[in-house]
């Protein structure tokens, strides 16, 4: 292990007080006497999330995939501290191990081969790049885990000699031959990693970190009390094992620790045969990854060993690797970023989207640039127009809420947070981004769209909730971008980072319902006209001309046609709601036995269609809709004249078998002399185009 001489400078260039630090604002025992209080009580009072990751290795400076899993624990702490939690985040600085003696000691070869400039090396040489040796493996043992990634492997960089590898991460050619000490290593890399994290907006308790080795007699301690106490509890023994030993070093040498002949082992043979009583559940396999089969199994040993189980983990997540525009990250390649070119290039918010949006399963994620470089526009149009709408605020509507634009915008809000807060609450960090920010924007452009067509301007009580509750949402992802919507342009008191996520208030179903139905509705309406423009292109019998003023009839129905309220009968009765699908067969049969096969089939398939796409079966086999369906589409009149350039735009109720319809919005009653007429059903009305005198 490494000389204690250097704990003062390796102690001070991490900023560590002595351990006065780790009592920040300690309880006296007489404001909290000893044991007056169950801790099961006082963790009630006081609730408080800690969480860590795997401490990145100090040989350099952290890279996108360090950035990707300090991600997730990042998050996991701004969630925590949006619930109102003691939100605990420590990072350490691994420098145990042989990669930094390995490194330091090719430096000093090195240094004594070409002095301490490199001057005397001559790029004359071709690098010739050795295979590692490989043990051939007679028979796979479907028993035992084998990593299909090596840290090594991932991390090699196609360069001869180690003062080149440095000046690839940044290292100056002059500061170079210092790093033949390996305890400068440790004076060099944990402030610059710290500098990166802090740069990134992480929120880590930094009294609290630490380099390992016994360059820090804390730390150290901690491990030998952990082992001692192991070895008494007799869960780990002392004794031999085949393994690969570095003769230079005098010591065993690790997969991690070498640059090469990584996997090689030694040949196994079994002795005995254990008969399978019952395989462990699939699911266990996707958990593949380089730190499984080591640092999890001994992370979750060592606890359950140690401590009693209210000190047991509670949650442990894992990720993949982390590529970079679809394709796995190199040095050699030059498909590679530190945390800092993130950073630097796109600022700390948009890289933590974009690594929000890499994903968040145990299979590789994908950091794409056009996702970051996206995001830096979306935030900068977005925090001008939140400034906008606050300065401009006494010109926007005020007064009572109305029926159509205003509760469907509240309401869709309301579904936006309770998605958004549910994700982030279960980790899934790209769903509750695609909620929070993708899809609550889309509600907010909707609102705008509608009010413009409509002739209104939108509501200041709800202009002002969105801003919040946009800066609520994105707090845990983009902590800058918030804290400025926040602080300066809501002027609240005090960081955003001591405030709540929104109130979750009731989603009405009924509203959502409605919301969909005007979408799908103006769409529709659009496709109408391109569908009669195509048919006077083709030649097609047709009189209207959209360039001449026009008009639109929609038609309406509160019934199914009869024929067809039976065939919805048939279709809920034999759907299978969690397989999505239904026996066609069997279907058809019973289609074919009610005689009405040439016009039941095209509606049944639409139906299918509908359903399989993944459309409610409440909203698709229902026969009754959760709003009202006319009073929506009057409610549309406005908008849709003023979108579609209408000089009138009529909504004409009618019933099966009836050659006349009621007008909705006059009352008067009308002759029904289009086809379209007919095809109307409950939740999906027909258009007609026709041209009109100005």
């Amino acid at each position: 292990m490494a000389s204690t001489d250097s704990v003062p400078k390796a102690m001070e260039a991490l900023n560590i007080s002595k351990t006065k630090e780790l009592k920040a604002n300690a309880p006296t025992t007489d404001e909290v006497p000893l044991h007056s209080i169950p801790a099961a009580e006082l963790r009630e009072q006081q609730p408080k999330f800690f969480g860590c990751m795997a401490y990145p290795y100090m040989n350099g400076t952290l890279h996108a995939g360090h950035s990707f899993s300090v991600s997730k624990v990042e998050f996991a702490a701004g969630v925590a501290r949006m619930q109102g939690k003691r939100a605990l985040f420590p990072m350490g600085f691994h420098c145990t191990g042989m990669p930094i003696k390995a490194c330091a000691d090719k430096l000093v070869d090195e240094v004594k081969m070409f002095g301490q400039d490199f001057s005397g090396y001559k790029d004359d040489e071709p690098v010739v790049e050795e295979k590692a040796p490989v043990v051939k493996q007679i028979k796979e043992d479907i028993t035992k885990f084998k990593a299909t990634k090596g840290k090594a492997a991932a991390k090699s960089v196609k360069m001869k000699y180690q003062f080149q590898i440095m000046q690839a991460i940044g290292i100056p050619t002059e500061e170079i031959h210092k790093f033949a000490d390996p305890q400068h290593w440790l004076q060099h890399f944990p402030p610059l990693c710290r500098e990166d994290l802090t740069n990134f907006g992480c929120r880590i308790d930094w009294r609290r970190s630490f380099v390992t080795t016994d360059a820090n007699p804390y730390y150290d301690a901690f491990v030998r009390w952990q082992m001692n106490r192991l070895k008494e509890l007799n869960k780990i023994k002392f004794g031999k094992r085949y393994t690969i030993y570095s003769i230079k070093d005098g010591q065993p040498c690790m997969d991690h620790d070498r640059s090469e002949g990584e996997g090689v082992g030694p040949q196994e043979y079994t002795a005995l045969k254990i008969k399978v009583l019952e395989w462990a559940p699939k699911a266990a396999e996707a958990l593949k990854g380089d730190l499984i089969a080591n640092h999890l199994t001994f992370f979750l040993y060592s606890h359950l060993a140690l401590f009693s189980q209210e000190y047991w983990p509670q949650s442990i997540r894992a990720n993949g690797h982390l590529m970079l525009n679809g394709e796995k990250m190199s040095k050699s390649t030059g498909n590679f970023m530190t945390l800092r070119d993130l950073t630097e290039k796109y600022g700390a918010d948009a890289s933590r989207i974009a690594l929000a949006d890499a994903g968040d399963g145990v299979n590789d994620a994908n950091f794409e640039e056009d996702v970051a470089d996206t995001n830096i526009l979306r935030l900068y149009t977005l925090k001008e127009w939140c400034e906008d709408m606050v300065r401009d605020q006494d010109q926007l509507r005020t007064g009572e809420l109305n029926s159509f634009q205003d509760a469907l915008f509240n309401n869709d809000m309301n579904a936006v947070i309770k998605e958004a807060v549910e994700q982030y609450v279960n980790t899934n960090y790209k769903l509750a981004l695609k909620a929070g920010l993708y899809e609550l924007t889309s509600a907010r452009d909707f609102y705008r769209e509608a009010c413009a067509a409509a002739g209104i301007k939108l509501h200041r009580d709800l202009a002002l909730r969105y801003i919040e509750v946009q800066a609520l949402l994105l707090a845990v992802v983009a902590p800058h971008w918030s804290e400025y919507i926040w602080l300066e342009v809501l002027k609240n008191e005090g960081t955003i980072h001591n405030a709540r996520f929104p109130e979750i208030k009731e989603v009405d179903a009924s509203l959502s319902a409605k919301r969909d139905y005007v979408r799908n509705t103006a769409s529709n309406v659009n496709s109408a006209e391109g569908l009669q423009l195509k048919k006077k292109a083709k030649g097609k019998e047709t009189s209207f001309d959209p360039k001449k003023p026009k008009q639109l009839t929609i038609f309406v129905t509160d019934k199914f046609p009869a024929w067809q309220a039976k065939y919805i009968d048939l279709l809920k009765e034999m759907w299978n709601v969690e397989a999505k699908s239904v026996n066609d067969k069997e279907l058809n049969g019973k289609i074919g036995k009610m005689g009405e096969m040439k016009k039941a089939m095209p509606f049944v398939q639409n139906l299918k269609r509908r359903l399989q796409a993944g459309e409610p079966a409440s909203v698709v086999l229902e026969q009754k809709l959760a709003f009202n369906e006319k009073e929506t589409l009057l409610q549309m009149v406005p908008g849709l004249k003023r979108t579609s350039g209408l000089v009138a735009c009529h909504i004409i109720s009618v019933e099966e078998g009836s050659k006349k319809g009621t007008n909705l919005g006059d009352g008067k009653e009308v002759e029904l002399s289009v086809p379209a007429a007919e095809h109307a059903v409950p939740g999906q009305p027909t258009f007609h185009f026709e041209n009109v005198e100005a």
